[in-house]
């Protein structure tokens, strides 16, 4: 087990085990003067995972969400918990909206108003984190729902709880089918940053035939015609399992007109020649085809990085929460070393890090979207 202290924010990692959560849980609580609140990333649901973040955290507010790996300053780790406890002078609230499927985006709105009104007026910059469960709905609903209740000053990052086991964590308790809002206020300057290691390839396309979440049409055509076109995989015809192992190399890249572009990971094919996409892309969007590969993963560590400190203002962040995607992780495999050095020393002066492999991440720090696949988002804090 490793941790980091510092007065306001203390980080721990622990490695598998039924005892994981308590012992980084515990650990991170001990390393502030005055625990408030506790974040957790375990990789699973290890044993009672939210009873033993509650009775470790000794009366702290705790919430948190399973994923398929975890990261502090310290390395990844596929197995065991990451632990972040915030100081009091860094209030937090913690707010549940449960059966989020009923009215997904009403479920964030609610969560995340809640979160915030329950911090101190005086604060002047907040942030608000969403831990959400990916079988609920369509991510964007989350993110409309949180931003509709935190306006555009109030930068939204978390993502879906990932792992075998996909589960939310607050009240001392293990949620699915829930939105968890966490808002914590600051004195300081709060930075958000987002990358992907994507570049583009060949010619965009129209959606011209959608449903929820599955593009039937590109052009006119058969979506999966166009896409392998797009993409020179015309060639021998792949099984779904094949089909599946090269769409999470290849996501749809959804440009705006603000200049953002959201990606969207495909996760495989859809009755009468569709895809089947992670998030919904609609009728008349258009969509570029992009590739990715391990090396451009690991270098966009930099730009996620650079584009959270940059609102501190030359101030050093003391911490840093991380929400990475585990498609990124299927790219780089098991090795997830090359990343989290890059992640480290693109801070120059590493701060406490704690942060965890998503199924769809969020990251707005301006305009309405901020669903996101295959991205990295970084928060800082000074």
């Amino acid at each position: 087990m490793s941790a980091t202290a510092t007065r306001q924010i203390a980080v721990s990692g622990s490695a598998a085990g039924e005892d994981a959560v308590a012992l980084a849980v515990s650990e991170a609580v001990s390393g502030v003067q005055e625990p408030g609140a506790v974040l957790f990333f375990p990789t699973c649901e290890i044993g009672d995972a939210a009873a033993q973040a509650a009775d470790a955290a000794g009366g702290c507010a705790v919430a948190g969400m399973t994923g398929s790996a975890t990261l502090t300053e310290a390395g990844p780790r596929l197995t065991g918990c990451a632990a972040m406890a915030l100081d009091r002078s860094l209030p937090a609230s913690v707010a549940v909206s449960e059966h989020a499927s009923d009215d997904l985006a009403a479920a964030a709105f609610t969560a995340t108003s809640t979160a915030l009104a329950g911090l101190p007026a005086e604060m002047p910059r907040r942030l608000v984190l969403l831990f959400a469960d990916t079988a609920s709905g369509d991510q964007a609903d989350v993110v409309a729902g949180a931003y509709r209740a935190a306006g555009p000053r109030v930068p939204l990052a978390g993502g879906g709880a990932g792992g075998e086991r996909p589960a939310q964590f607050a009240d001392g308790r293990a949620l699915r089918d829930s939105v968890v809002a966490v808002a914590i206020g600051s004195q300081r300057p709060v930075g958000l940053g987002i990358a992907d290691g994507c570049r583009t390839v060949g010619s965009p396309a129209i959606v011209t035939k959608a449903v929820g979440r599955t593009v039937l049409e590109l052009d006119g055509r058969p979506a999966e015609r166009v896409y392998l076109e797009k993409l020179a995989q015309l060639g021998s015809p792949l099984t779904d399992e094949e089909f599946e192992r090269f769409a999470v190399l290849h996501p749809l890249a959804q440009p705006e007109l603000s200049g953002d572009c959201r990606l969207r990971h495909v996760l495989g094919r859809a009755h009468d020649g569709g895809l089947y996409c992670a998030t919904a892309v609609p009728s008349h969007a258009a969509v570029e085809f992009t590739s990715q590969d391990p090396e451009r993963v690991v270098r966009s560590s930099w730009d996620a990085v650079t584009g959270a400190v940059e609102p501190l203002a030359g101030e050093p962040a003391t911490a840093a929460l991380v929400f990475d995607c585990a498609g990124r992780k299927r790219v780089l495999g098991d090795d997830l070393h090359g990343e989290a050095a890059a992640i480290r020393s693109s801070f120059g002066t590493t701060p406490s890090i704690a942060g965890v492999y998503t199924h769809g991440e969020i990251g707005r720090a301006r305009g309405a979207k901020g669903d996101r696949n295959h991205a990295l988002v970084v928060v800082a804090l000074a």
